[in-house]
This record gives structure tokens, C-alpha cells and sequence, in this order.
């Protein structure tokens, strides 16, 4: 996979503060970090939109002779299989 370039420009104070605090959580480098920063915050919005979606979601009820029906179902489907 090809790598893009992102260059990004801080203020010296921050810079140095940011380079001491990678540095005691064990980064090599400031790319390391920030990779490490962006997959996070992508698995975090993924889960936000899959909680969106699991909202949406009708979910009923269901009787315990319905459960019972299901899964005889299921039993049935399988000894075919």
C-alpha cells in the first residue's frame, strides 16, 4: 500500500511537549504515534456508526413458543445439511 505524506505545523512549545509525552509512551517517532492516533479514532467512529445503526434497529419480543419453534427449525435444517 502507498503511503501519503501529511505535514502538519505546530507551535515549538507544543512540538516539544507533544515529543516529550511520544516519548515516555514508548514511540519510536512522531509518525508512529500519530498512525497510532488515527487507527484509533477510526475504530472509535466505526463503533459510534455501528451503535447508529444497531439503534435503528426493531427489535421484538419474542414468546418462548416462538423460541422454542426457532430453534426446531434450526434442528431440522440441520440433520439435512
Amino acid at each position: 500500500m502507498a503511503e501519503s505524506q501529511v505535514i502538519l505545523r505546530l507551535d515549538p512549545k507544543i512540538l516539544k511537549e507533544l515529543d516529550r509525552r511520544i516519548a515516555v509512551r514508548g514511540y519510536g517517532t512522531r509518525s508512529e504515534w500519530l498512525r497510532d492516533q488515527v487507527r484509533r479514532f477510526l475504530e472509535v467512529e466505526a463503533r459510534r456508526d455501528m451503535a447508529k445503526r444497531l439503534q435503528e434497529v426493531d427489535v421484538r419480543p419474542m414468546s418462548e413458543g416462538e423460541i422454542v419453534a426457532m430453534v426446531k427449525g434450526w434442528r431440522r435444517r440441520g440433520k439435512g445439511s
